[in-house]
């Protein structure tokens, strides 16, 4: 269970440094994560789940997180009582607008997967097994089995901090 709770971005969940094989997670909202900011923030996308490329970035940007990393977003949709997710990335410092992949109900599984192919240099992302997004690695980085990374576990926000204690099944 990922835990974000009220007046916070991070989940309680700690990152972990993972390497250039395939990544799987499946998770499922709960009732808690629904949320009504009655603002223009509604839109925001949240952090569900990804990783980064590298350890730390560049000399002028350490945190590789707005470098180069690839993730899973989500946000809930009031009007029609489901959570959307997105897939997007930050390529060398560049913020890729994040593209609507999929909405889900309460409880309903949602499986993410990372899958690295090498030769292409790119990583294709699939939600409940299709093909949603494919980012291609930068020519700078390494991309083979022994690259190194961090999770992107859960996150809320945007701007602005979880209304809610929310819980997030990990399956």
């Amino acid at each position: 269970m990922a835990i974000i709770l009220k007046g916070f971005h991070y989940s309680l969940s700690l990152p972990w440094i993972v390497t250039g094989a395939k990544h799987s997670k499946s998770f499922a909202f709960t009732e808690s994560c629904k949320y009504d900011l009655k603002t223009e923030d509604q839109l925001d996308w949240n952090k569900l789940y990804g990783f980064t490329l590298g350890l730390i970035g560049p000399k002028d940007q350490r945190n590789p997180v707005h470098y180069n990393s690839v993730r899973f977003g989500w946000r809930y949709n009031v009007e029609l009582d489901v959570f959307e997710i997105s897939a997007y990335c930050y390529s060398q410092g560049v913020r890729k607008e994040p593209i609507l992949v999929g909405s889900f109900a309460v409880g309903k599984k949602i499986d993410l997967d990372f899958i690295p192919v090498y030769g292409a240099r790119k990583i294709s992302m699939y939600l409940n097994s299709k093909l949603v997004y494919t980012y291609k690695v930068p020519d700078e980085f390494q991309f083979d089995k022994l690259c190194k990374g961090w999770t992107l576990r859960p996150y809320f926000g945007g701007n602005r901090t979880a209304p809610r204690t929310m819980c997030i099944k990990r399956k």
